[in-house]
């Protein structure tokens, strides 16, 4: 499916009603990453994003791929980082530049977490 095409369908009103379908669908979908970074999706549909594609943005290890997690295909959905995101395991666990990375991109945002 063309990144547009899924973009249309996420956008559309009410159409994201199952957090689970929605995540299986970020992990099966090969161009994820790039979707991230091209489509901007309604506020409702990217705070049930984050959850879904959070593991991958605190997982790497290689600084070039964390730069594109947190600059590019997350960088408005920080300001929608919940605690319990915050405090998962995934976080707990993230590689040292990912959490490096977080605590640099928190910054601005760190009032509103």
């Amino acid at each position: 499916m063309p990144i547009s095409d899924l973009g249309k369908f996420l956008r559309r009103p009410n159409i994201v009603d199952n957090d689970v379908l929605l995540c299986q669908l970020y992990s099966n979908y090969t161009l994820t990453p790039l979707f991230l970074e091209s489509e901007t999706l309604p506020r409702d549909v990217q705070q049930r994003t984050l959850p879904c594609v959070w593991p991958l943005a605190v997982s790497s290890s290689q600084r070039s791929e964390v730069d594109a997690w947190f600059d590019r295909r997350l960088r408005d959905y920080l300001v929608l980082l919940p605690k319990s995101l915050l405090t998962s395991p995934a976080t707990t666990n993230a590689s040292c530049v990912a959490f490096q990375k977080l605590y640099d991109s928190l910054g601005p945002h760190f009032h509103l977490v």
